[in-house]
């Protein structure tokens, strides 16, 4: 009988003690959930704050090259000149739409529509002849 009794209380104490350790171990899995959804939110929030911070980092170096490059490009060959800024908007596309790379240059009260821009006044002479055959005959190259 006083085997049973300590068999009784042992197997007791084993259920007992296998809910603990089962309890521990829902709980432990449950935080452990808890954890993986914040660190994956936190990881989301991370992404697109990296991902804005690349956009922002991008747009500095496009308007820096930019500016680098106006400066560098020196020599414009205009094929119109405007008082009106709506002939020179319509006129640029025209040209943009024929695939040259126009812009418009201003100068006073004037907007120029450039088809084309270059760093050195002999890259641009060597252009000049092309462009007055294909778009303007009037061509002219403007230094800025």
């Amino acid at each position: 009988m006083k085997k049973l009794i300590i068999l009784l209380l042992v197997f007791g104490v084993a259920l007992t003690g296998c809910k603990f350790f089962s309890k521990g171990n829902t709980e432990l899995a449950r935080n452990n959930a808890k954890l993986d959804s914040m660190l994956k939110t936190e990881q989301v929030a991370h992404d697109k704050e990296i991902e804005q911070m690349k956009k922002e980092s991008q747009a500095k170096i496009d308007s820096i090259q930019a500016s680098c490059q106006s400066q560098l490009n020196r020599y414009y060959i205009i094929v119109g000149a405007f008082k009106v800024p709506g002939n020179a908007d319509s006129y640029l596309k025209q040209m943009t739409g024929k695939g040259y790379p126009a812009k418009i240059v201003n100068l006073r009260d004037f907007q120029m529509v450039s088809v084309n821009a270059f760093s050195s006044v002999r890259e641009a002479l060597n252009q000049l002849g092309n462009f007055r055959n294909e778009v303007n005959k009037d061509a002219w190259i403007y230094v800025r």
